[in-house]
């Protein structure tokens, strides 16, 4: 499924229904989460279901919705239950409202050529010096693939986490990324990168709903992607908590400039972008500046997934997005489900090797645990 090709005149989504086999057990058995035998033991069939759809007429919570809904739906089929095929199950995204918002911030720039300016000059940080890329040389000129990297944190440390974020006031979303971001000071010090100053940026996918009144459970495209560059300084983790705020000041500060909308009208009225796409064909040297990464959280999806009636019960759920196009480093999407914080590490073979990859993926988790311990 990773490797599905839309076409031009559609269909924009598929699906894909796989009944157990013994080859997936080997996934199933690392990717196990701490309900999933006591689960099984009620209910042991099980089937794995792939949905793939197109960014243009979905993002991540209209596909999550969209997998509760056949959830409940097989739920019924399964108890014998009528389905009313009457029922509409989505209200989408009122394109007016998206629109009317984007034709605000475009007039606002026009009439201030200087807030255009600082804007410009903040999106275009979030390419910086690609310090990984020097440490950890090109692995590859091959063709650019996929690869994901599941990993879950166990509920007990999840919480503790959590109270953290919640004891330093900072969100779980900026918490994290600040683990994520002080993971790579750490993986490049350790690569004898020695800086006082450490310049990371993030591309952050952002519900957008919010900015629209009346829109929060609508269906569509109302993603946006929000930069946010911070500076980390060299002793990282003896002060990560107090630089996790500052992270967390200047994300709300991004987040309530509506930096996810200004992006597409910054480009068109300057010409100037950091992002660039990577073809199929790849690149034959490592860019000198490029995002370090990019994150998808879904938050806690318990909402969608915990309850879908007698018969059908998820155990597991992750995301996979085609990074190999992507101009950053690596795409971390993540997610907490049934007490436990699921983080998934996808990142494109030209840019990252393996052995690399699985360094960042467990040291992010080290770090998580590390900085929930501290005093």
């Amino acid at each position: 499924m990773g490797k599905y090709r839309y076409r031009e005149n559609g269909p924009a989504w598929s699906v894909r229904f796989l009944p157990r086999s013994p080859k997936q057990d080997e996934f199933m058995n690392f990717t196990k989460m701490e309900k999933t035998e006591g689960i099984l033991k009620k209910l042991p069939h099980v089937s794995h279901l792939i949905f793939s759809y197109h960014h243009s007429i979905a993002d991540g919570f209209t596909c999550v919705r969209l997998a509760r809904n056949f959830l409940t739906l097989l739920d019924d089929v399964i108890a014998g239950n009528a389905i009313d095929d009457t029922v509409q199950y989505a209200r989408m995204l009122d394109v007016d409202k998206q629109n009317a918002a984007m034709d605000e911030i475009q007039k606002s720039f026009e009439a201030d050529p200087e807030l255009l300016k600082e804007r410009t000059e903040s999106y275009l940080r979030c390419a910086s010096e690609s310090f990984l890329s020097q440490a950890y040389p090109q692995p590859s000129k091959r063709s650019p693939e996929i690869v994901c990297l599941p990993r879950s944190l166990d509920s007990k440390t999840t919480a503790k986490f959590t109270a953290r974020c919640k004891k330093e006031g900072v969100t779980f979303h900026t918490g994290f990324c600040s683990v994520l971001e002080a993971t790579v000071v750490r993986v490049l010090q350790e690569a004898n990168v020695n800086r006082e100053k450490y310049p990371i940026g993030g591309l952050h996918s952002v519900d957008q709903r919010c900015y629209w009144k009346g829109e929060e459970e609508a269906f569509g495209v109302g993603l946006g992607i929000l930069d946010c560059t911070y500076e980390w300084p060299k002793d990282v983790l003896q002060n990560f908590w107090a630089n996790a705020k500052q992270f967390h000041k200047l994300f709300k500060d991004q987040h309530s400039k509506k930096s996810s909308m200004e992006h597409a009208i910054i480009e068109n009225l300057t010409g100037q972008t950091p992002l660039f796409f990577i073809s199929s064909e790849g690149l034959d040297s490592p860019p000198s500046k490029i995002v370090t990464y990019a994150t998808t959280n879904m938050r806690n999806v318990d909402g969608f997934f915990g309850d879908c009636g007698e018969h059908v019960r998820l155990i597991y759920y992750d995301r996979l997005s085609t990074v190999q196009g992507l101009s950053a480093m690596w795409l971390s999407t993540f997610q907490t489900f049934d007490g436990q914080l699921m983080h998934s590490f996808q990142y494109n073979t030209q840019l990252i090797d393996n052995s690399l990859a699985n360094k960042m993926a467990d040291a992010t988790l080290q770090t998580l645990r590390e900085v929930s311990d501290m005093p």
